[in-house]
């Protein structure tokens, strides 16, 4: 019976490596020290939620758009799991 589970395993154990903004990887990581999970199980969820988003509300439309997002998210997670939030 282990088998199975080990092959179970495996199944799902496939990765890619992906490029993440710095200043977005610094989110992953407060916010996975802040709830304790681990940084890429954070970023799995956060994948699949932005995925959700883009389908529902669209990308960003250029570049001012996109840190103007990361600044929001900051300052939800600040707001939301304590630290500072930037004005």
């Amino acid at each position: 019976m282990r088998e199975n589970v080990s092959v179970k395993k495996k199944k799902y154990a496939i990765s890619r490596i992906i490029r993440v903004y710095p200043k977005v990887e610094e989110l992953v990581e407060e916010v996975s020290k802040k709830l304790g999970y681990q940084p890429f199980s954070v970023r799995n969820a956060a994948i699949l939620y932005g995925l959700m988003t883009i389908v529902l509300r669209g990308m960003p439309e250029d570049d001012e758009e996109f840190f103007k997002l990361i600044e929001l998210t900051r300052n939800v997670i600040r707001g939301v799991l304590g630290g500072e939030e930037r004005t």
